[in-house]
């Protein structure tokens, strides 16, 4: 029996650790529009497309351009029109190859970054797709940042718009009307996928659902008023990588090599020179079959000791 009960309180300890990755809302009949890997030479369209719908979203920004003005003012848009800000992790990050400490000291290093011109502290993550397991995604967390990914994949990164927004309306017809939970994915970097948005979000509204941000999504109330640091440890940050090259940036005409966004999907699509770092459907398991493997091996070992 003590066995039986080591064995089933191991099982519960994993089991709860990997339920931290969100992949849906809380309740039925949203749908949490999210944009990554920006700011982009479009996101200021976008900016206006939501504008005149009148929905608020998500974008998970990295922060390796924050030196740019231009950059700078896009994120204070983003911010003052009441968007919800979340962090991407910077592309030159190896997060598998990294300390525990350094991992929660370069996530909180971001946060404190970006909260200069958010006026608040961003706490949702992106990882990029099957760069990062279960250690991993533990020391993102120990910081207070929440992990989400997507259960509505868009396809963007093929730039075609009519796969985009078919991709929405099969979703939202399987699920019914005003029926599912979703959280989706696109890229400001794609210019299909921005300009498909204006048509993304009535078919969002005639199948009875609403455009929500992830913090509603979620139940956690207005994360825009969030004044509490991430939880940073000890360590030290990893290296920031900025082009000088690339300097001044342009959000409306990236220079050359359009060195805006960064990282890569899984499909290896490109937007302004540079390879996307949206996540396919598969990532909201993609730390699982780690963990699957480590949980057997100790419940092998457990189960052996007695």
């Amino acid at each position: 029996m003590k066995a039986l009960s080591t064995v089933l309180a191991c099982s519960s300890l994993f089991a709860s650790a990997m339920a931290e990755i969100k992949n849906r809302c809380n309740m039925s009949g949203v749908v949490a529009l999210s944009f990554d890997d920006g700011p982009s030479d479009h996101t200021m369209e976008l900016l206006d497309i939501l504008k005149n719908k009148g929905v608020k979203v998500t974008f998970h920004l990295t922060t390796q351009y924050l030196t740019d003005p231009n950059v700078q003012s896009t994120i204070q848009r983003i911010a003052s029109d009441g968007h919800l800000v979340g962090l991407r992790t910077e592309p030159s990050w190896d997060l598998l190859s990294m300390s525990d400490e350094q991992i929660k000291a370069s996530i909180a290093r971001q946060a404190n970054v970006m909260a200069e011109f958010l006026g608040y502290y961003p706490k949702f993550v992106r990882l990029p797709y099957k760069k990062y397991d279960s250690r991993v995604q533990a020391a993102v967390e120990s910081t207070g940042a929440i992990i989400t990914v997507h259960n509505l994949e868009t396809y963007d990164y093929t730039g075609d718009a009519n796969r985009i927004n078919k991709a929405y309306q099969v979703s939202l017809k399987l699920a019914g009307p005003g029926a599912g939970s979703f959280i989706s994915v696109q890229h400001d970097g794609v210019q299909a996928s921005v300009a498909s948005t204006p048509a993304i979000i009535d078919d969002i509204k005639k199948m009875g659902y609403k455009v929500i941000k992830l913090d509603e999504c979620l139940g956690m109330g207005d994360l825009t008023k969030n004044k509490k640091p991430l939880d940073g440890g000890d360590g030290e940050a990893a290296p920031m990588e900025i082009d000088s090259a690339d300097a001044p940036l342009s959000v409306g005409k990236p220079s050359s090599g359009g060195k805006i966004g960064g990282g890569s999907d899984s499909k290896g699509g490109k937007v302004s020179g540079k390879k996307l770092s949206g996540q396919s459907s598969a990532a909201s398991g993609s730390a699982k079959p780690i963990a699957m493997t480590a949980i057997v091996a100790l419940l092998l070992s457990i189960l052996l000791t007695f």
